[in-house]
């Protein structure tokens, strides 16, 4: 999968209400998205790719927050990928239909997580998001 064009990037910043994209406002987000310090270079890179795309996803629905669907594995970024924008769409359609709030229990899941997990799918939609 390419990178997001710069145009895009700075679009999703907007959007997003990060700011100017740069340096600086890139390692904020990061800082946001990712719980370890290795994650927090300032650089726009494959990980943080990823993580924008699904935080910017996550801003098209109103009842989600992009930290439902980490990876719980603690050893990933937390963000194997990204949720599309039909499936949130059709979560928040559930969500809607019922008026109820939804737990999600196990949103995204790295490869390695995925596998670890008894009964697991290595085509499991979970890694794809």
């Amino acid at each position: 999968m390419a990178l997001l064009t710069t145009a895009k990037r700075k679009e999703y910043f907007k959007a997003l209400g990060l700011g100017e994209y740069n340096a600086t406002n890139i390692k904020r987000f990061q800082k946001t998205a990712f719980s370890k310090a290795k994650e927090h270079d300032g650089i726009y890179g494959n990980n943080t790719d990823i993580a924008l795309r699904h935080w910017y996803n996550c801003s098209k629905v109103k009842n989600f927050e992009p930290q439902e669907f980490k990876c719980p594995c603690g050893k990933c970024t937390g963000y194997p990928t990204y949720m599309r924008s039909a499936e949130l769409a059709n979560l928040q359609s559930i969500r809607t239909h019922f008026g109820k709030p939804m737990t999600i229990t196990c949103g995204l899941r790295c490869k390695v997580y995925n596998s670890s997990l008894k009964g697991s799918s290595p085509t499991s939609a979970h890694l794809y998001g």
